[in-house]
């Protein structure tokens, strides 16, 4: 019986998951004097009751197997979930950055058309202002300009009108000793540089006839001397008249004090030679207004022209021992400098034939010998062959080196130059330089 008791709790054992030792708990319970029957039933109780309460109790709990399975699922949805939330952290960067980026552009976009817009309108006033002290600046300058020139003016009246006055003096000295010897009242007037060519004042009218010569007296001498065979030659610029006057006549006007244009120089000399080569009887009456400086710078070319000096000093040295008694005839640097240049063209025509109508630009002035007041602020002019103002700067915006008495104006832009141009250099006086 005991041997099938234990074969068949053995049995249930390998079948059966107890909880505890239920062979050796019978055992104990037999030592204790209990029955085998009594401990069996006991420890069958107990078994049930343990079994149920261990049922019990593992009801609600899961297996290791299900754990790692949840324990793996829920980390296969916490990835996801992590994958999730960093794609949608991603979106929302990507789309932050974007709209960053596009207000970023907006606001680079204001800042610049603020930027452009302050710019303007910087410029504007710049320009306003600029163009508002360049009006002033230049008003300012052409009345002082026009005061100068005034006063200038005034100042040379002044002194023709003394030179004038001292040479009334003698005018009417000469008319009444003219008047009386029934003679030349022309003597001192009309003055023969050679056989043919005659240098003379203004032929005038009214007040002017008084202390010049008077234009009937004039007409009546070269028609009663020279009648066909004369030609007479203006020069003033400022006081021309009709040509018709005269059997023959013609107008090569230019300022006093100046050199007369190249090619009116040339001209003349062309007219004039011809008008002398078509007959050895042929003379030319040559004037401006007094008969001095212009009438000589003509004159001395004309020589030239006609190969009757050798060279420019020669030529002028002619003119003034004739003209004037102290041989001062041509005076001023301008002047006696272009009859040296229309002897240098006579030497070298087909170098100035080459280049004659080729253009320059002036890139620098160099002026020796400056004055004081040109120390100062100053204004540089430069006018073409047509008299066109191609440069009109003050020296603050110029390029202006000094050094003891040289004054060297850089970097003048200009328009091209061709043939005569003048520069004028207008200070409290105006200086020009040629």
């Amino acid at each position: 019986m005991s041997l099938f008791i234990s074969k068949r709790f053995f049995s249930f054992t390998r079948t059966t998951c107890n909880h505890f030792d239920t062979f050796k708990f019978v055992e104990r319970l037999e030592k204790q004097h209990f029955t085998r029957q009594q401990s069996e039933a006991i420890m069958t109780t107990l078994r049930k009751v343990v079994s149920e309460s261990m049922t019990d109790l593992t009801k609600p709990m899961v297996s290791k197997v299900e754990k790692e399975r949840a324990v793996y699922m829920y980390k296969v949805d916490f990835a996801q979930l992590k994958s999730e939330i960093q794609l949608l952290e991603k979106n929302d960067f990507s789309l932050m950055k974007v709209e960053n980026e596009r207000l970023q552009t907006q606001v680079d976009k204001l800042r610049q058309r603020l930027r452009e817009e302050i710019t303007r309108s910087q410029a504007n006033v710049r320009l306003e202002l600029n163009l508002e002290k360049g009006r002033v600046r230049d008003e300012a300058s052409a009345q002082d300009i026009r005061m100068r020139e005034t006063d200038t003016r005034i100042e040379s009246d002044i002194a023709n009108l003394r030179t004038q006055m001292e040479a009334i003096k003698f005018q009417i000295l000469q008319y009444m000793v003219g008047t009386m010897t029934g003679a030349g009242a022309l003597f001192l007037a009309y003055l023969h540089i050679t056989n043919n060519i005659i240098a003379m004042s203004y032929p005038s009218g009214g007040f002017e006839s008084f202390y010049r010569n008077p234009y009937p007296k004039v007409k009546n001498f070269l028609d009663s001397r020279h009648a066909g065979h004369y030609k007479v030659y203006n020069l003033r610029r400022e006081k021309q008249y009709d040509l018709n006057r005269f059997e023959n006549a013609a107008n090569y006007p230019f300022e006093d004090h100046q050199a007369p244009p190249f090619d009116t120089l040339i001209e003349f000399c062309q007219d004039a030679s011809e008008w002398l080569q078509n007959n050895e009887n042929n003379v030319v009456a040559i004037h401006c207004k007094a008969g001095k400086g212009r009438t000589g710078t003509v004159i001395a070319a004309l020589l030239l022209n006609l190969g009757m000096a050798d060279n420019a000093d020669t030529a002028m040295e002619i003119y003034g021992k004739e003209r004037t008694d102290n041989s001062k005839g041509v005076t001023i640097p301008s002047q006696r400098r272009y009859v040296e240049y229309y002897h240098y063209m006579l030497r070298n025509r087909s170098l100035y034939e080459g280049n004659k109508d080729k253009s320059v630009q002036l890139k620098q002035i160099m002026i020796h010998a400056i004055p004081h007041s040109m120390k100062d602020q100053f204004k540089c002019q430069i006018f073409d062959s047509k008299e066109v103002c191609t440069y009109n700067e003050t020296s603050n915006n110029m390029d202006v080196d000094y050094s003891v008495d040289t004054m060297t104006i850089n970097n003048i832009t200009n328009d091209l130059l061709n043939s005569d141009f003048q520069i004028y250099v207008l200070t409290q006086l105006c200086i020009k330089l040629g």
